[in-house]
């Protein structure tokens, strides 16, 4: 089978909640792969694997898989690739759910410099490597340089047709900049949740990340003491992450907040 088709179905498979079918599908095709010497396939079903695995907080599991396509970016010298930096930032994504988020940025820069060498300026992949670091700079409490990543990412993705659930993303986690600091704008922080929402319900309400959004609408509208809306937004987002990764670590931390929401 062709790695596009692969992909492809694999991913049909987890919008459809079939999370063990889907990493079976995986699995199977990665040993092929192994066996049959088709390394580029091998590393695009290894980047799969390793993000899959970072999304439900089995960390070590996703480690084991980096290190397999770390390997392969440096047999085959993929360092300034755009194929190669597709797995120096899914690498950087597990350094940052693990918590080393120095080290996330580094790499997160390495993607960002071979990224403008290969012309990738308008491209939605440079789009989503600013919302990263837009990210990483908010968990450091780099609220100016969270901002001017965020929006670098709203500017591009706003242009490219199909981007509206990465644009959604960057909207949301917009949201989550403007709590940050010692005068949280709350007001402008729900501005950026509707825009995220807006996008999520109208283009691509299936995504992964919508729960996400979800979750931070919740917290906003629990901010404004409207706990019985906060709770049914809480409820709703629990149920997305639950059927998109099951009952992870971001899940159990909503359950709490709707069960703090509910007591109100």
């Amino acid at each position: 089978m062709e790695i596009k088709n692969i992909l492809e179905r694999s991913d049909q498979l987890f919008a459809e909640g079939r999370n063990a079918d889907a990493v079976s599908c995986l699995k199977e095709n990665l040993a092929l792969a192994v066996q049959s010497g088709k390394w580029e396939n091998e590393l695009s079903m290894l980047n799969e694997l390793m993000g899959y695995y970072r999304n439900i907080s089995r960390l070590s599991d996703a480690w084991e898989y980096a290190g397999r396509a770390v390997k392969i970016v440096e047999e085959h010298r993929l360092r300034n690739t755009v194929d190669g930096m597709t797995t120096y930032l899914n690498v950087a994504n597990v350094y940052r759910a693990s918590g080393n988020l120095k080290e996330a940025m580094e790499l997160y820069k390495q993607v960002e410099c071979v990224y403008h060498e290969q012309g990738m300026e308008h491209d939605y992949r440079l789009g989503g490597l600013y919302n990263n670091m837009s990210v990483i700079s908010m968990d450091t409490g780099k609220r100016e340089d969270a901002v001017i990543y965020g929006e670098k990412a709203v500017v591009i993705l706003k242009e490219i047709p199909g981007a509206e659930d990465e644009c959604a993303t960057v909207y949301g986690n917009l949201a989550g900049v403007m709590l940050q600091g010692n005068v949280p704008d709350v007001e402008r922080a729900d501005e950026y949740a509707d825009d995220a929402l807006y996008l999520f319900e109208k283009s691509c309400a299936d995504s992964p990340h919508y729960g996400g959004a979800l979750a931070m609408k919740a917290y906003l509208t629990y901010l404004k003491k409207d706990y019985s809306k906060s709770a049914r937004l809480y409820e709703k987002a629990i149920g997305e992450v639950e059927k998109h990764y099951g009952k992870n670590a971001q899940y159990e931390l909503l359950v709490k907040n709707y069960e703090k929401v509910k007591m109100m």
